[in-house]
């Protein structure tokens, strides 16, 4: 069990920077609850994406001098849409002593996110025994992402069709939210619901769990939750979500990952 939480801001400019870090916080604080093993978050910014991880506990995490020089140097300039995609992570597969396989993943054209245990295909294992950093154990995200950068790479096109193909044959279970850092699109899936999302035209955030993401909402001094809209928490349950940066384009590809539906325009 790991925690996911992630924030789209398609404004950036009307918050400002304390208040960014307050939310990356207390969306890590709260996710915590899931996972205390490692933490990470990465942060993308026009053209630019970064990433901080460590094999520690958020809780000691928030306090490091370079997690907030991180945070200091990736927050100074709020001129485009902004993507936070964090974790604190429980590891059951892939030893935390490989900085590889602690999360957010960053592979060739993908940075992600995933929570849950996927069983990998022989083909898919054949490169798991190569040597990481001293030991011979790639985890199953790991695997996971090179996969679907390798979709990416091989047919950029067509990727959406082929990424629900492969979400839909998944033997295992998943809980994913990754970016394509070219395409600045943004995906969240999931084939057991532990995952929701709350998108105010402005702004869509995610979390791991329904109550952290109200409590988070309930706290959060930037992005607020209409209390008349708390239905407007969806959970992402056999279903492919796609967003841009900007939020203009908002996809929804059904339970049966086969209907589009478009909420905003199509990609």
């Amino acid at each position: 069990m790991c925690g996911l939480f992630g924030i789209q801001y398609s404004d950036p400019q009307k918050n400002s920077s304390e208040n960014i870090k307050r939310d990356i916080e207390l969306f890590s604080k709260l996710s915590r609850t899931r996972g205390t093993d490692t933490f990470g978050v990465s942060i993308s910014q026009g053209e630019t994406e970064n990433i901080f991880k460590i094999n520690e506990d958020s809780r000691i995490a928030l306090k490091r001098k370079d997690y907030n020089l991180f945070l200091n140097k990736n927050l100074q300039l709020l001129a485009s849409p902004l993507s936070i995609n964090g974790q604190t992570r429980l590891v059951t597969n892939g030893t935390k002593f490989v900085n590889l396989n602690n999360q957010p993943i960053i592979t060739k054209n993908i940075i992600g996110t995933h929570n849950g245990i996927i069983i990998h295909n022989e083909s898919e294992l054949k490169n798991n025994q190569e040597v990481l950093e001293g030991y011979k154990t790639k985890s199953d995200s790991l695997i996971l992402f090179e996969k679907l950068s390798e979709i990416y790479e091989n047919d950029n096109i067509g990727y959406i069709k082929s990424y629900n193909n492969y979400f839909r044959n998944i033997i295992g279970s998943f809980s994913v939210a990754f970016r394509l850092m070219s395409k600045k699109i943004n995906f969240l899936s999931s084939n057991c619901g532990s995952l929701y999302y709350y998108l105010d035209g402005e702004n869509l955030v995610y979390s791991s769990e329904k109550n952290i993401l109200k409590i988070f909402l309930s706290n959060s001094k930037s992005i607020l939750l209409d209390k008349n809209k708390e239905n407007s928490i969806k959970q992402v349950l056999n279903k492919l979500i796609i967003y841009s940066d900007n939020l203009k384009t908002f996809l929804e590809i059904d339970e049966n990952f086969e209907t589009e539906t478009i909420v905003n325009k199509k990609l």
